[in-house]
């Protein structure tokens, strides 16, 4: 009799300590998650491994994230390519058929939200993950055929790049 009312308390307090642990797990994941989401609460940069159509922007201010795209998109503009319409090739730049990005400030925005827009546990979520995992914000870009139809071909179906 005495036995088994010592494996009953003995497993009582084991059960105790388990939950002990348990909880002081708990409290300490909690205390943790918070310090990390008041430290990168004071960040003012974009978190690390953040990219914009395939640009990083990560650990730059919004400032610099939106000079260093429109400076990439001016110099994609200025790359020279050389269409064959009608049998015809004709040297033209990228800028000559209207091309640039149209949603810079948006693309700056979301990328800086990443990690700060959601709750306590989605933020953490996106800043402990992106440490293993890239986030790349699509550019909007645009172009308009309208300057290659001066080159004397008027119906244009298709120019993808």
């Amino acid at each position: 009799m005495n036995q088994i009312l010592y494996n009953a308390s003995y497993n009582a307090r084991k059960n105790r300590i388990m939950i002990a642990i348990l909880v002081l797990l708990i409290v300490a994941v909690i205390c943790l998650s918070t310090i990390f989401a008041i430290n990168n609460k004071s960040n003012e940069n974009i978190i690390k491994n953040v990219f914009a159509s395939g640009i990083d922007i990560s650990l730059k201010s919004q400032e610099d994230a939106k000079e260093m795209l429109e400076s990439k998109i001016k110099e994609y503009g200025n790359i020279k390519l050389v269409l064959n319409l009608g049998g015809q090739d004709y040297n033209i730049v990228a800028n000559d058929m209207g091309f640039h990005a149209t949603n810079i400030e948006e693309v700056v925005t979301e990328a800086y939200n990443y990690g700060r827009a959601g709750n306590l546990v989605e933020n953490n979520y996106e800043i402990l993950f992106s440490n293993f995992k890239n986030k790349d914000i699509k550019c909007k870009k645009s172009r308009s055929y309208r300057n290659i139809r001066s080159y004397g071909y008027r119906s244009i179906t298709c120019v993808t790049w």
